[in-house]
Order: structure tokens, then sequence, then C-alpha cells
């Protein structure tokens, strides 16, 4: 029987967890691995990297998007997850509650929720998730949003306060319930990105890299970055590049 082959990138939908059902068996890999289910199960997918998974009887298989934030096992509590799931005790309820919404079913909703709240407590019962606060998890994405605009040698707290729709004071709540705030996030990011590109971008210059990382001068660089690695941006390159040759 030739088997079935779907890859997919759903990198648009980030905040998105993508579940795979089969009845039958299921092989599945992404960047954190690979796995089987030899008797069917849940397959859960991160969105935030490219996936595949393999199965052979169509008919078996259902599969469907959730946004992270539904997968919820109590007030405030979300489901960092990634992994996969044998076959539970929710199995039958859950496809007949999937396989069961419609646009149009006034009871869309009351659907959505149980389905969520079972795939949870499947997910925790299972031991394959992590479970963090929503605190947690809004903090994740803010520093998340801030590595990414490293470069940006304007960014500041309002821009992270309106990309999450909250107020300033609401953002940096955020980064104090983690024992930390917006600016000390910031400089951390910027050294962190500078450790890294001055092994991975050895065609440039330190200006150029600084500059990269969102630092304004030089100076400023080099006095970030001697706090944590007790050494020079030029001296830092040229141990481990010596580091590299000799290993």
């Amino acid at each position: 029987m030739t088997p079935h082959i779907i890859q997919c990138d759903f990198s648009n939908k980030k905040d998105f967890v993508y579940f795979v059902y089969s009845r039958n068996k299921i092989t599945w890999c992404n960047d954190n691995g690979r796995g089987v289910l030899q008797n069917g199960g849940f397959v859960i997918f991160d969105c935030n990297k490219p996936f595949k998974y393999e199965f052979h009887i169509e008919t078996d298989v259902v599969c469907f998007l959730l946004p992270k934030s539904f997968l919820c096992v109590g007030k405030n509590v979300f489901v960092n997850n990634n992994g996969s799931i044998n076959n539970t005790r929710y199995d039958d309820v859950l496809i007949e509650l999937i396989l069961g919404l419609f646009n149009y079913d006034n009871q869309v909703k009351v659907k959505l929720f149980a389905i969520t709240s079972l795939l949870a407590i499947a997910l925790y019962e299972n031991d394959v998730v992590n479970l963090v606060t929503k605190n947690e998890y809004e903090f994740k994405k803010m520093t998340n949003l801030i590595r990414i605009n490293i470069g940006n040698s304007e960014l500041c707290l309002n821009f992270i306060a309106s990309e999450f729709h909250m107020s300033k004071s609401k953002a940096q709540k955020v980064f104090y319930k983690n024992g930390t705030s917006f600016r000390v996030v910031l400089k951390q990011s910027r050294v962190d990105a500078l450790a890294i590109k001055l092994l991975s971008e050895g065609n440039k210059t330190i200006n150029k890299i600084c500059f990269d990382c969102g630092f304004k001068t030089v100076a400023n660089a080099n006095i970030q970055f001697k706090k944590i690695y007790h050494m020079s941006l030029s001296e830092y390159r040229r141990v481990q590049r010596i580091k590299k040759i000799t290993s």
C-alpha cells in the first residue's frame, strides 16, 4: 500500500498548533525529532517549524489547527506542547466532536471548548508537555519579539506593548513577574546576538555586526559585552577562532 506523505509549513501561523489523529500507524518528523505511533493516536506539531507525517489509510486520519492559547488546563495555564499522544480513552469522543464541527452549527463554541479541554487533559495525562502560566507565555513571546527586532536601535517597550495590544505598564508587569525588566532582556539579547554573529558572520567587520545587533556605538557594545563575557569583542572573536582551529 502506497503511503501518504504530508509535508507542512505553517510559518504564517506561529501561534497555532497542528493536530493529526490516526486510527492506525502514523510516523512523523520535525526539527525536534521523529517518532511513530504503531497503534495510532494524536501527533502535536508546533507551527513554528516545518514538519512531515506519513500514514497509509486516508480515511483513518483527521487533522486540524488550534490556537495555542486554546490549550489550557486551568485558569491562565497553557500547554507548551510538542510530542505525541498514544491512544487515550478520549479518542472516540474527540473525533466525533471534531468531525461534527461546522460553521453553521449553533453549538460550535461548546464543541470547541470540549475538544480543547479533552486534548489538554490528554496531553497532561500523557506527560508530553510543559505547563506555562499566561504570564510566562506572554513573556516568552515578548522575548522572542525582541530577538526578531534586535537590529532596531530604537527598540523600546512601547513597541513591544503595542504589538501585544496592551499598555506600557501592563507589558512592564509581564517582565517584572518573570524576575527581570525590558531593559535587562534587551541588553542580554543584544549581547547574545553579538556573540553568535561574531562567529557566524566572520566576513563582517565588528563595527557592522554591532550596528546589526542594534548598538549605536562600538564602544557601548564593548562595554556591555565585557560585563558578560569578560573580554572585548575582538578578543572574543580571536579566542573562539583559535578554539575552532585547535578542536
